[in-house]
């Protein structure tokens, strides 16, 4: 019997499993139990079907408004500059945002959502996450300025 892949996929990166097992591992054990793997299933499954509805070229990758859609509908309701960040942050130089990064952004927002009743934290992941993107705005500046040169 042949696997049937449904859009090319060739597995998570090692940074994305270990944000995904410590966004679940609630117990902090480093290992997830049976309840917290069924709940990380869940999620992936989640975020692999908003991936794949607005993938709507089925090239693999998304757009900034691709992104914004399949964020919404998997329930993160972002604003504009929020998602201009993410996009900075996981998209690569043309805009677009690959399977594994939407995962990682994902598990980040997730992680986020989980601190919404402690607003300090939540100003430091947004902190975090503006001078990442800032940060690779710079880079690309730098690879930039030394190709015309």
């Amino acid at each position: 019997m042949a696997t049937v892949f449904e859009f090319n996929f060739e597995g998570f990166t090692k940074d994305v499993c270990r944000s995904m097992i410590a966004m679940m591992d609630v117990d902090r054990s480093g290992k997830l139990g049976l309840q917290e793997f069924l709940q990380l299933w869940t999620d992936i499954r989640v975020w692999k079907n908003a991936f794949r509805i607005y993938d709507k070229d089925n090239s693999g990758e998304l757009c900034s408004f691709e992104l914004r859609q399949a964020l919404n509908s998997a329930g993160y309701r972002l604003n504009n500059h929020v998602c201009n960040a993410l996009m900075l942050r996981y998209g690569d130089r043309q805009g677009k945002i690959s399977f594994d990064d939407f995962i990682m952004c994902s598990v980040k927002l997730k992680t986020m959502m989980g601190m919404e009743d402690d607003p300090d934290k939540m100003q430091e992941f947004y902190d975090e996450l503006m001078a990442e993107s800032e940060e690779r705005l710079m880079q690309e500046e730098e690879e930039q300025e030394e190709q015309e040169e």
